[in-house]
């Protein structure tokens, strides 16, 4: 099973999206000569009415609980459904890299190595990851969850058969 790791639907999100890190377990093939750290899209309270009345102007566990108590009133399904319209690409990540054997991988890692972090502390919210149609995990705050360097996210690779998109 060979996944080509490109970034569909991962963010870490609370006021606007800055997840600045990549994806390195399985390694990631991004475009030459760009910021792969850097986002390719930003987002506020505005994408949607159902986040109206959130005031995320407090610390980055009080900006995702904000987020997360918003987030039913929204209407969207998942992260996907909401950044999709934002970054309808794969960030600076290349769509069609040489796929990568993640037979026997158990986890995605994230990093920045810039500030020798998986998650960015400062950019606490949720996040998730797809392989296809296939949502292999969500969790509500990333960077309080996962704070090791690089981050170490358990995913289930198994719905991949043959090559796959993350």
């Amino acid at each position: 099973m060979k996944a080509p790791p490109c970034i569909l639907a991962f963010a870490s999100l609370t006021a606007c999206v800055q997840a600045h890190g990549y994806i390195s377990k399985p390694k990631a093939t991004y475009q030459p000569n760009t910021p792969y750290t850097d986002y390719n899209a930003i987002t506020t309270a505005a994408v949607n009415k159902g986040f109206t009345g959130g005031i995320c102007d407090g610390s980055p566990s009080q900006n995702t609980q904000v987020f997360t108590e918003h987030w039913n009133a929204t209407g969207y399904k998942s992260l996907r459904d909401m950044t999709d319209p934002i970054a309808t690409d794969y960030g600076h990540s290349v769509e069609t890299a040489t796929p990568v054997d993640v037979t026997g991988y158990t986890e995605m890692w994230w990093q920045n190595d810039e500030y020798k972090e998986g998650f960015i502390a400062s950019h606490e919210g949720p996040c998730e990851a797809w392989i296809g149609e296939t949502q292999v995990f969500h969790y509500d705050n990333c960077a309080a969850r996962f704070k090791s360097y690089p981050a170490k996210i358990p995913v289930d690779y198994s719905s991949c058969k043959g090559d796959c998109l993350l």
